[in-house]
């Protein structure tokens, strides 16, 4: 299903606040289910201006095809300015890690989700390609050229080794976007394919930044619809996985062979 299909003229999805309670903190997120049973949990990351308008609008878009998002309004603007590698990235890294871990927990509270995805959009797609791994997602998308821009030489500082059977990894970059030169994107594929990690990297030629968001100047339909899809296609293709728990209660997850 094309997530081009304008919101309103498709079946009725059900969003709503909530706030994910951590040990020193809330951090505030939206809840975007469908109307059926969900095929995927996947948990979207915001770019440094937080939840817009846009950004719900995309996961009901998620919604309509059967995939259950939470949009966390994560502070991801500090990460501007701190070098890769960094304790400073590292520390914010881990600490959007437990965000994310709990984002996964009240999904699954609701349901228990056949595959989890995880989506980062402009900066938040540094989080997404960073802690993937970590959350063991099926499928893990950044969104625009930030996300690969700053982590293509040095992925294998920020993430842990990756897992065997991890997940699948999806860049999708405008060829004229600033934070990531087209050869860069070869050099990322090679040191993601050194990791083991599997990568696609989809870029669009006479592209920029932000193609994907009606409300900005570079936006491109036809191109967006494609990206949509593509996200689409990634959170269907994601690796399904088994859940069990332990005797505290805590969720664990397993990858099915199937």
């Amino acid at each position: 299903m094309s997530l081009a299909v304008p919101v309103e003229a498709m079946v009725p999805v059900r969003t709503r606040g909530v706030e994910l309670a951590l040990r020193d903190r809330r951090v505030g997120g939206v809840l975007v289910l469908p109307a059926g049973a969900p095929r995927s949990a996947t948990v979207v990351v915001p770019d440094r201006t937080g939840v817009r308008e846009e950004d719900v609008q995309f996961s009901q878009h998620l919604a309509i095809a059967g995939h259950a998002s939470l949009l966390v309004d994560l502070p991801v603007s500090n990460l501007d300015g701190l070098e890769v590698p960094s304790p400073a990235m590292g520390s914010w890294l881990r600490d959007f890690d437990l965000t994310l871990a709990s984002g996964y927990a009240l999904l699954a509270e609701i349901f228990a989700p056949p595959r989890r995805g995880l989506v980062g959009i402009g900066l938040g797609g540094v989080v997404a390609l960073a802690c993937g791994v970590r959350r063991q997602a099926g499928a893990v998308v950044s969104l625009y050229g930030e996300g690969p821009g700053r982590l293509r030489h040095h992925l294998d500082v920020v993430v842990d080794t990756p897992r065997r059977q991890g997940p699948h990894f999806l860049c999708l970059v405008g060829a004229r976007d600033p934070e990531l030169e087209p050869a860069d994107a070869r050099v990322m594929y090679e040191h993601f394919a050194q990791l083991g990690v599997r990568l696609n990297v989809v870029v669009y030629p006479r592209v920029g930044g932000a193609f994907c968001t009606p409300s900005d100047a570079r936006y491109r339909p036809v191109e967006a619809a494609d990206a949509r899809e593509k996200v689409l296609q990634a959170l269907d293709a994601a690796p399904r996985i088994r859940h069990r728990f332990t005797a505290g209660g805590d969720m664990t997850t397993r990858r099915s062979k199937r």
